[in-house]
Formats: C-alpha cells, structure tokens, sequence
C-alpha cells in the first residue's frame, strides 16, 4: 500500500485490523456520543477529546491511536471477545473508515520515515552523551514470540508538540515508568536504507525475504539477514494499524504476524546519522 495510496484501500486495511477497528469505532463515537461497539468500553482518556478533534490535530489523533493499543492488549482475559465485536462491526464503520483517513489529522499516517524528526527516549541509566562506539546491537530474536531483535535502537517520529509517543506510552503503556524521560534527536544519513512497513503485506514479505524461527506457526524475520540488506525498518502509523495483530499466509507460503510494536516506531540495526542532538528532558 503506497503512502498515498486509495483510500478505499486504506479503510478496508483498517476494519480488518484489531486495533484499526477500534481506532476507526473510538472516533466514531466521539462523534456519535453514547455509541458503543458490540459493548466495547473506549478508552476513558479518549471521551474526554471534543467531537472532532481527533480529525483535525494530528497529535490528538495520535494521542487517541496510543490511548487504542493500550486499551486493546491481547493479553486481556476478553481480548478474543473484543475482536470479535470489532469485526462483527465492521461493515457497519465503512463510512466512518474512509472519513477517518481522508481526515487532515490522518494524512501522513502511510507516509515513508521522516527522517528530520526521529527521537529516541534514553533508558534511565543512559542520560549522557549518546556515541557510535556505545552502539552495540543484538540481532538474535528477542523471544517469546515477539518479532522484535532483543537489542537495538528504536526512534520514534516527532508530530508537532509530540516529541515522541513512547513518552505517551510509558505513561500509560504495560512497561510504564514515571519521568523524566530523556530525549535525543537523531538524524540518519541520506543514504541510510530504511525498508517502510505500511501494511500487512509489507511485514510478510519482510519475513519470507529472511526467514527466522518459526513460533506458533507464525514466520519471523530472521534480524542478522535484514541488516545485510537494510540498515532500519520503519513501522509507520498506517503499518501500526493495518499489520498489529493480523495473520497474513497463503496454502503455500508461511504465515506471520506483526506483533509487540507498541507505536510508530524505527528500529536500526547500525549507527547511520550524521547529527545526534540532546533535547530537553520530559520531566512530567
């Protein structure tokens, strides 16, 4: 799915997504007040938002977004209930997916790496100055089945007065912890290769291009090979909403599942910037 691809192609993605669904089913009932989703609570932070605030500020929007993931564990006793109501519904959001994304607050939701706008959020212990011999990757799987390496960089992108949304969701995330929270700016190279994940599609083709281990019948990429060809992979909103949670395969090929990403997000396999800034810290 390109960046500015159909919207008709973009709402469908949605709907057949867990969390696009109750992003999609959220705003809805921020216009429709008292609307509920086979009897799904939204997530209480959300209700606060005037009506359509969340079509038109991209940080509200993204705020909300957040708000869903953390509101839509898979670990929940009911999650599989909840997933069932949202796709039960569905058909019913059709309009309100395709208003969503041709909303101005949605715009850059498919769109490739901003790269003047990637922050990382420096674990407590690691305030001072950020250099490239301090890097130092492991590209094994991080386990459990979760698609992730167990150790790298991970930046976010900055959208206007949100520096990044992992500080959002340490506040409200399942590995929360309380500020401040330090910030670097990093500025990746042009010629840094950043594979874009927009959609289910684009995940899966990651995997069979490198296969990993294999969990529960779900096909992993396997990191060490990505990084021969590829210095990063961007997760994009769009990405977040469309590939979290949904199972892509075929009679004849494997099928894989991009799961635990907990935000947009950028994960590099070596140091490939060429400006690296301290901001200032988020102290609430």
């Amino acid at each position: 799915m390109a960046s500015n691809g159909d919207a008709e192609a973009k709402a469908t993605a949605l709907l057949r997504s867990p969390v696009g669904a109750f992003v999609v089913a959220t705003v809805a009932g921020l216009r429709r007040p008292g609307r509920r989703v086979g009897g799904l609570p939204f997530p209480p932070q959300s209700l606060e938002d005037d009506q359509h605030v969340a079509e038109r500020d991209p940080v509200a929007l993204y705020e909300l977004v957040l708000e869903c993931k953390v509101h839509l564990n898979p670990y929940f006793p009911d999650y599989g209930q909840r997933v069932a109501a949202l796709a039960a519904e569905a058909p019913s959001l059709r309009e309100d997916a395709l208003r969503l994304v041709r909303s101005p607050a949605a715009k850059r939701w498919f769109a490739d790496l901003d790269r003047a706008q990637q922050v990382w959020v420096a674990p407590p212990a690691s305030r001072d100055i950020v250099e490239p011999t301090r890097f130092h990757p492991d590209l094994t799987p991080f386990g459990g089945g979760t698609p992730k390496p167990r150790a790298a960089l991970w930046t976010t992108t900055s959208i206007g007065s949100m520096a990044s949304g992992w500080v959002l969701y340490l506040h409200i995330g399942e590995d929360s912890r309380p500020p401040p929270y330090s910030l670097w700016r990093f500025e990746p190279l042009p010629s840094a290769r950043v594979y874009e994940i927009h959609e289910p599609l684009e995940w899966h083709s990651l995997c069979l291009a490198y296969p990993g281990e294999v969990y529960k019948d779900r096909l992993m990429p396997d990191w060490q090979s990505v990084a021969r060809d590829w210095d990063a992979v961007h997760l994009s909103v769009g990405g977040l909403l469309t590939a979290e949670g949904v199972a892509v395969g075929t009679a004849n090929s494997a099928k894989t599942e991009l799961a635990g990403w907990s935000s947009e997000s950028t994960v590099w396999f070596r140091w490939c910037f060429s400006r690296v800034e301290r901001l200032p810290d988020v102290l609430t």
